[in-house]
């Protein structure tokens, strides 16, 4: 079990003050191509937070963390909107075929 600051709970890994190197032993333990979105307007995430960035620093440091890993545009916490919906459906399927092609 990875440990951090003992004011988060075990399952605390989207922080936006976690330190470096505990950012990097999540995202570097897998060992199988993973894909990291976030909702672009998720109203569970303060405004302040940099989503982009979280997103760019995990596939930094996490090897099998795929390039189309970003932010859903548009997208609520939930993906109500059905031009999110779309792109959500279509990168998924992107990075599904991807997988064939060992380029993730």
């Amino acid at each position: 079990m990875l440990k951090h600051s003992p004011n988060r709970g075990d399952d605390d890994y989207f922080s936006t003050d976690l330190d470096a190197d505990f950012v990097s032993k999540v995202w570097s333990r897998f060992d199988k191509p993973v894909m990291a979105l976030h909702s672009g307007e998720d109203e569970f995430v303060p405004p302040h937070v940099d989503k982009q960035g979280l997103i760019e620093k995990w596939t930094a440091v996490g090897k099998h963390v795929s390039p189309l890993s970003g932010l859903i545009p548009g997208a609520s916490h939930t993906v109500d909107a059905p031009e999110a919906q779309d792109w959500l459906a279509n990168r998924v399927a992107e990075f599904i075929s991807s997988l064939g092609e060992g380029s993730v």
